[in-house]
């Protein structure tokens, strides 16, 4: 009863959107705010109205929404097997919205594009890759990696620079006692385990493929576990990291920066966040090479650059 009476609601605020356009987006909006109220932790209505943000009119709440629905299916997924039969009504419910937002579909604002949305993050294969910009074995590495795989690959590179950013040497440690990689570079880190990383640019050249096909959805794996990209907080990852993945990379500049959704959001899908202070350090230095990158901005202790 309450699943029919609120399917009923929604085809009341669809009728609103398709009476103004500008109106639209407000209503998905406040559509957002209700269903995450009411059906916090149901990851069908959040697959649903994730599907739906992309095609909502009003752009200054349009990532907002994304990315608050897309986080709380997250912060639920412990609690997803602790639900009861009432996820049945839910389920019906979540297709009735399918249809209702796919009838609308032709009204709606061309989607900005983006080379992976948020919900194919499960399949991406994350490294963490220890280099030096100096390290001769690490210039043989270091383009093949973060020039071609990163963009050929459904790949996320989670690079410390170990030379220039001293700051990082000790995070090198960290790996070596929890699980025994070693203290050489380049070192690529794929499993969180004894024998999880590859250690020198002939094997790691040799087995990039592999590594790739093999590790996908393994989590960001560090000292304390491996972590689920999308859900993990920024702050919890250590260190001066550059985060690359497909066009574009984030690089932290300050340690004592907090900010972490606005970052995910331009790594996965090139968000721009609003402030986003345009900057004239446009290149990425490499080990023996560096990456060019055409645009690049600094925000909240973060430089963030893309094609």
């Amino acid at each position: 009863m309450r699943a029919q009476k609120y399917v009923t609601a929604l085809g009341r605020r669809r009728a609103r959107v398709r009476r103004s356009n500008n109106e639209g987006g407000n209503v998905f909006h406040r559509l957002v705010r209700m269903t995450q109220k009411k059906f916090a932790c149901n990851p069908l209505f959040l697959s649903v109205l994730l599907r739906a943000s992309q095609q909502n009119l009003d752009k200054e709440h349009a990532q907002d929404d994304y990315e608050r629905l897309f986080i709380s299916g997250f912060d639920c997924e412990e609690r997803i097997l602790g639900m009861r039969k009432s996820t049945f009504r839910y389920v019906l419910v979540g297709a009735c919205l399918s249809f209702i937002f796919s009838v609308g579909g032709a009204q709606a604002a061309e989607p900005q594009a983006s080379s992976v949305t948020k919900p194919l993050m499960s399949d991406v294969t994350s490294f963490v890759y220890f280099t030096g910009i100096g390290c001769p074995h690490c210039a043989n590495v270091d383009p093949v990696l973060l020039k071609q795989k990163i963009r050929q690959s459904n790949l996320l590179v989670i690079e410390y620079e170990i030379y220039r950013d001293n700051a990082n040497a000790p995070l090198l440690m960290a790996y070596d006692k929890q699980f025994d990689t070693g203290l050489g570079v380049p070192m690529v880190v794929t499993e969180g385990k004894k024998g999880g990383a590859v250690v020198g640019d002939t094997p790691i050249l040799e087995k990039m493929d592999s590594l790739i096909a093999k590790n996908k959805g393994n989590g960001v794996v560090l000292p304390a576990g491996a972590r689920p990209f999308m859900s993990l907080p920024l702050a919890d990852l250590p260190r001066l990291p550059k985060i690359w993945f497909k066009n574009r990379v984030a690089i932290r500049k300050n340690m004592e920066s907090q900010e972490s959704n606005a970052i995910k959001a331009f790594v996965v899908d090139g968000t721009e966040p609003q402030g986003c202070a345009p900057s004239a350090e446009k290149e990425v230095a490499l080990s023996d090479d560096k990456v060019v990158f055409a645009k690049a901005c600094a925000f909240n202790g973060w430089l963030l650059l893309r094609d």
